[in-house]
């Protein structure tokens, strides 16, 4: 080939290549000087205990003009471990400039006079985010700024960010969002823990924004979606609530686009001897999704917003009621304003209306009450009711957990968790527990003795002060549950049949007196002293591996025995074990398991029980170990290694059957069939008692049809079955058209790319070699390039343009 250019045109190519490297360079240099005006100022003599951020540029005074000085690695006082990073020469002024990019952890500098700090270098912690996911293009949102390490009031921000389309926003649109100074792409906006981005006069769409901390290496990006404003829409979420008198009651609305206070009216002064105005405010932390749920307290007419942010007051009380709200159906209006004047409830500005039906109340006369028990200090709130092992029954062992479980329907408005049963500070109001215990006989007719939740020492029977605790109160499933236990005087007695009753009575807004209106429930339980035995099956123990002794209790299920086994003497033995307390159709019961195996049949041993809660109740018996029962014999086990085996028609397949030997041992020819025909066999070989063995099975699908098939081997009394899975042949086109296809597409697509030569030279290798070269060598390329920093091309990437050209040139005079 003749080369007809000239050296001229070739030496033009070289430096317009040449041009580019050095573009790069100069535009990485520029980057480095904007990075050194970004700086902190400080002392020499104060740089002890400072923290610098990596990628701050820190100017140090105190220095002698022109001296140089060392900055180190390492803490000032440990000098001998320390290593110098570089030497730095201060300026005129005796200023020393440290770029802080590449350093982490303490430094301090070695000069005349020194050694000055320690400092520290650390990477910045740094998150932003906007407060939420979407805004209307009419409105505003916060962007959130965050660092573990740094004050967000010390150190600017500067924001850059791209548009829905991808575009880059420029610097005046982003002052427009965000305010701030406007730079070349970006604005520098102070920090701040929140950032106000104004989008109302932005298209909708997703918008990206990178956030770089000014004057370190901290940087996080920020996304959020501007979306059409959605038009106010006030609406209750049903026509109709409803609810029981002495309960809470909700209603829900949805106030869609609207962050506006807005305005409930509940009743009506001349309907129902009530009327109430509500103002709902906060509604610009509610999601357009989110219902707003109000609730009423019928007992005492209060209000509150619950699972939302919203909240609720009283805007005016037209017509109160004295007590509790009365079973009728009230109106529910709610509107965006509140009347023409501020000052009164108007239906020019209804959205909508609702109805909250309140039906009449159930007495507390018709409620039921049973007893539970769990463990001691079991159970002192709700979360604990969650985890306790909770057992009804009408004996509670002392000192277990006593507790009154109260089905109720119309008590949930001022029965509350938390609350104590006969305090007048923080007690359910009117609510009082008594237990009686009968110790009528002669000359004592009808004679009993009191314990209550309030004291009374001026009656005759009074024993002593009980204290009833609400650790649950659930409206939903119409429960409520009482921790009961003595407080002050005689303590409940053990052995004796006492009767409960829970009233309600005067100080109730449901109950006028003590007499005539009161309201209550009975029920009755017995308290036994703590017991624990061991059953009598206990007196003998088989000297085994999971030797097993059980024994009796009647403290609550859930707790813990301490148990022991033990023999005295050198050749003796303790083996101890902690059951659990179950429950059983006779009682409660505890299973303690011993290794004994290595101990002789014969052999008498101490077997003792301790209550974990009260060491006083305990027992001790002696039992014998007797000889364990023989294990059960062993038996011929045959599995295959899967369930099913795929094979494509007119090739084979190998088959795995597994054989485990019975207690016999085995020795014997095991067959394999297909659909009930022999296919193969194969030996086991002489095997040991529990001896195990693979015999592998060659299986051609020549002559199978396509489909499932059943395999099925048996040795002994044992069996297993399998499924074999014939598939057709793949065809041979797939072959012929991938060969032509890829030799086709990919010399046309490298002959275009390469050039003609390519596309007449390497025609066969590039169909081959450059379908895989350049997939891969471009993957790995535009990778690297896009994290090494550098605006546009990177240096690398120039100097290979370099390269390519001059080769290009020579290539073309060859």
């Amino acid at each position: 080939m003749t080369d007809n250019k000239s050296y001229r045109e070739k030496g033009r190519a070289v430096f317009l290549a040449a041009m580019m490297v050095l573009s790069v360079v100069a535009g990485s240099a520029a980057l480095v000087g904007t990075a050194a005006a970004n700086h902190g100022d400080a002392d020499n003599t104060n740089l002890d205990g400072e923290t610098f951020y990596q990628g701050q540029t820190v100017t140090i005074d105190g220095f002698d003009a022109d001296e140089t000085v060392e900055l180190r690695e390492g803490l000032a006082d440990d000098t001998a471990n320390s290593e110098r990073v570089e030497y730095i020469r201060a300026d005129g002024d005796g200023h020393v400039t440290v770029n802080m990019k590449d350093y982490s952890g303490p430094h301090y500098i070695e000069a005349n006079g020194g050694p000055y700090g320690s400092f520290w270098v650390e990477q910045q912690d740094f998150d932003a985010s906007f407060a939420s996911d979407t805004v209307e293009s009419d409105s505003s949102v916060n962007l959130d700024l965050t660092s573990d390490n740094r004050d967000v009031q010390n150190f600017d921000v500067e924001i850059s960010g791209e548009d829905a389309n991808g575009n880059a926003l420029d610097a005046s649109t982003l002052s427009s969002i965000f305010g701030g100074t406007e730079e070349d792409g970006y604005v520098v906006v102070a920090g701040s823990s929140s950032i106000t981005g104004d989008f109302s006069d932005q298209s909708t769409g997703n918008y990206s924004f990178d956030v770089n901390v000014a004057d370190a290496d901290a940087s996080s990006s920020a996304s959020v979606e501007v979306v059409e404003p959605v038009d106010a829409d006030i609406t209750f979420t049903q026509d109709s609530f409803e609810g029981q008198v002495g309960n809470e009651v909700s209603f829900t609305f949805n106030a869609q686009g609207v962050e506006n206070d807005v305005y409930v009216k509940v009743g009506d002064e001349d309907d129902v001897n009530y009327e109430q105005h509500l103002r709902v405010s906060n509604l610009g932390e509610v999601g357009d999704n989110e219902d707003v749920t109000v609730t009423l307290n019928t007992y005492d007419v209060t209000w509150e917003v619950t699972e939302s942010d919203a909240n609720v007051n009283v805007e005016n009380t037209v017509q109160d009621v004295p007590g509790a709200l009365g079973n009728a159906g009230y109106e529910l209006s709610i509107a965006d304003q509140y009347g023409d004047n501020g000052n009164d409830y108007s239906t020019d500005y209804e959205q909508d209306v609702s109805f909250l039906n309140l039906n009449q109340r159930t007495s507390f006369n018709d409620a039921t009450m049973s007893t539970w028990t769990a463990p001691q200090n079991a159970v002192d709130n709700a979360d604990d009711l969650e985890d306790a092992t909770l057992t009804e029954t009408s004996t509670i062992a002392e000192g277990d957990e006593l507790l009154v479980n109260v089905e109720a329907e119309s008590v949930y408005g001022f029965v509350e968790e938390g609350d104590d049963i006969g305090s007048a500070a923080n007690g359910v109001p009117g609510m009082q527990i008594k237990v009686t215990e009968d110790v009528s006989g002669p000359n004592r007719p009808d004679a009993t003795n009191l314990w209550a939740t309030f004291p009374d020492d001026g009656d005759a029977d009074y024993q002593g002060e009980l204290q009833g605790t609400v650790v649950n109160a659930d409206q939903q499933n119409g429960s409520f549950t009482i921790l009961m236990e003595s407080e002050h005087g005689a303590a409940l007695p053990t052995g004796s049949s006492l009767d409960t009753t829970i009233e309600i009575g005067a100080n109730n807004n449901f109950v006028n007196n003590w007499d005539d209106d009161l309201e209550s429930i009975s029920g009755s339980f017995s308290l036994e002293e703590r017991s624990i035995d061991w059953s009598d099956s206990a007196s003998e123990v088989a000297a085994s591996e999971d030797a097993s002794a059980t024994g009796t209790t009647n403290i609550a299920p859930g707790s813990t025995i301490d148990t022991r086994a033990r023999t005295g003497g050198s050749s003796g033995f303790v083996e101890r074990d902690t059951p659990t307390v179950m429950a059983g159709e006779d009682g409660n019961t505890f299973t303690a398991s011993f290794d004994l195996s290595n101990e002789e049949a014969g052999t008498e041993f101490s077997l003792y029980a301790e209550d974990n809660s009260f060491e006083n109740n305990n027992v001790e018996i002696t039992s014998t170990l007797v000889e364990a029962d023989a294990p059960p014999e062993a038996e011929t086990q045959v599995s295959f290694g899967q369930d099913t085996y795929k094979v494509v028609k007119n090739s084979s397949v190998e088959v795995d059957v597994e054989v485990t030997a019975g207690a016999g041992g085995l020795d014997t020819s095991v067959p394999l069939t297909l659909a009930g025909d022999e296919v193969g066999t194969q030996s086991t070989g002489n095997l040991s008692a529990d001896d195990t063995t693979t015999l592998t099975y060659n299986i051609d699908s020549t002559d199978l049809e396509t489909g499932d098939h059943t395999l099925e081997v048996s040795v002994d009394d044992a069996s297993a079955s399998a499924t074999l899975n014939v598939t057709e042949q793949k065809g041979e086109d797939n072959g012929t058209d991938n060969g032509t296809d890829n030799g086709t597409d990919n010399g046309t697509d490298n002959g275009t790319d390469n050039g003609t030569d390519n596309g007449t030279d390497n025609g066969t290798d590039n169909g081959t070699d450059n379908g895989t070269d350049n997939g891969t060598d471009n993957g790995t390329d535009n990778g690297g390039d896009s994290s090494d920093g550098q605006p546009g091309f990177g240096i690398a990437v120039a100097m290979l343009s370099l390269i390519g050209a001059a080769m290009l040139a020579l290539r073309k005079r060859e």
